[in-house]
């Protein structure tokens, strides 16, 4: 589980589809030079045969309600809120 650090309910449950082995998702210290945990997540998918790994909240969780109208960044993605009626030309990424 990797547990929503701002304290909103976003956990993130992995699974990995088709027996994928553990290697498929790992941490990275590849990362945006703005964000502010440092790190990343690789994710090693692919076919021949099909693996991968795949996030997912619960059924109850805060993100879930929300609309994304001005895009998202990934499985730390928060929606935006630009000012009303100003477009906003970034893309929040933390949670």
């Amino acid at each position: 589980m990797l547990h929503d650090l701002s304290g909103h309910g976003n956990d993130l449950r992995v699974t990995r589809p088709h027996h994928s082995e553990p290697e498929i998702l790992t941490w990275s210290g590849e990362h945006h030079g703005d964000q502010p945990a440092h790190a990343g997540l690789r994710f090693d998918g692919g076919k021949g045969p099909d693996r991968g790994a795949v996030l997912t909240t619960s059924a109850t969780a805060p993100l879930n309600s929300e609309k994304f109208t001005g895009g998202y960044r990934g499985a730390t993605a928060t929606p935006e809120r630009p000012p009303a009626g100003r477009p906003t030309s970034r893309r929040a990424a933390s949670m």
